[in-house]
């Protein structure tokens, strides 16, 4: 299978390696980047990121889903990671997540991969309506959606919950029309 790779300003999304597992496990360890995900265990253990990577490659194969690695452009350091799941062909939709490790915070990184995912869900693969859920507490996550042009849209009827925050998640989303994107694809 061709690797994936597409290029923004300070990152890059890129296919996951198996050399990856231990700055993922790394970064898991770090219980304030694993309380606002809600399919993660804890403790993270090194057979677990080894797991993700292998989910992560099965699953691009089969198109059900798809996660990448997000990496700094310059060292291609691995940072974080984001996907999309729930990949509809019939209603044209699917759900983003993703998640950056704690010293990495602050420099613009989730922001920058959300964009580069919408460009491959919108002009790609044809998706109109990409969604997020989000913890009510995870303050930071809801600015980086809204700053994406994710819209409110109400308390989730998904009881996603992790071992740690038992609290209302928020459904996210973004919707692109046709109208609007054939305009768009002729300026």
């Amino acid at each position: 299978m061709k690797q994936f790779e597409t290029f923004g300003e300070k990152i890059f999304l890129r296919d996951f390696h198996f050399e990856d597992a231990t700055s993922i496990f790394n970064i898991m360890q770090d219980f304030e980047v694993v309380k606002y995900l809600a399919e993660i265990p804890y403790p993270y253990l090194m057979e677990h990121a080894k797991s993700f990577i292998e989910f992560s490659i099965n699953e691009r194969e089969k198109l059900s889903s798809l996660h990448f690695a997000i990496a700094k452009k310059v060292s291609n350091k691995l940072v974080g990671a984001i996907g999309i799941k729930d990949v509809s062909v019939e209603y044209k939709s699917a759900e983003i997540g993703y998640w950056v490790g704690a010293e990495f915070w602050g420099n613009g990184y989730a922001s920058e991969a959300i964009l580069l995912m919408k460009d491959i869900c919108f002009s790609q693969l044809g998706i109109r309506n990409l969604k997020a859920v989000v913890f009510e507490s995870n303050i930071s996550s809801i600015k980086v959606l809204e700053k994406n042009g994710f819209i409110y849209r109400g308390i989730s009827d998904k009881k996603y919950c992790n071992s740690f925050l038992k609290e209302n998640m928020l459904d996210y989303s973004i919707e692109i029309v046709p109208r609007e994107k054939e305009v768009y694809e002729r300026i």
